[in-house]
């Protein structure tokens, strides 16, 4: 096993250990859960709950390095390079081929923020934005269920 999979066990050894200790701290009367509208918290004043969310701060953090090591270690061809790249010559005129066009939605609470790379995927997005407030909209009100 190399070094970037016995740190991805780890971290997720912890990551469940953590979970794990955060639960039985529920079980045990020392941590209360709640749901402040769609967010979950949780608070604690045990020993058993700082550990468990301890465990699991630390646990995500390796994670991510561990992550980041075992790319590295797999493609290490692919790692950044100190040379500048070769960039395509000037010629003054904007390239008529049609490249990727893209685009996105992102709710912060009901409030939808739309992105796209061109006028017909802003409106694109604008459209898919509305279509899943309504579908949020009948879940929230139970029309599904």
């Amino acid at each position: 096993m190399d070094k970037g999979n016995g740190l991805l066990a780890l971290s997720i050894l912890m990551v469940v250990a953590g979970i794990a200790l955060i639960v039985w701290a529920g079980l045990r009367g020392e941590a209360e859960f709640y749901l402040v509208l769609i967010i979950p918290v949780i608070s604690g004043s045990g020993g058993v709950f700082a550990a468990g969310v301890l465990l699991l701060i630390f646990g995500i953090v390796l994670l991510f390095f561990a992550m980041s090591l075992r790319s590295v270690e797999r493609y290490p061809e692919q790692t950044p390079r100190a040379r500048t790249p070769a960039r395509a010559p000037r010629t003054g005129e904007p390239s008529t081929g049609g490249g990727a066009q893209w685009g996105g939605v992102v709710f912060i609470g009901p409030i939808p923020i739309t992105f796209g790379s061109g006028p017909r995927m802003g409106r694109l997005m604008v459209v898919a934005a509305i279509i899943m407030a309504l579908l949020m909209l009948a879940f929230f009100l139970g029309i599904f269920i």
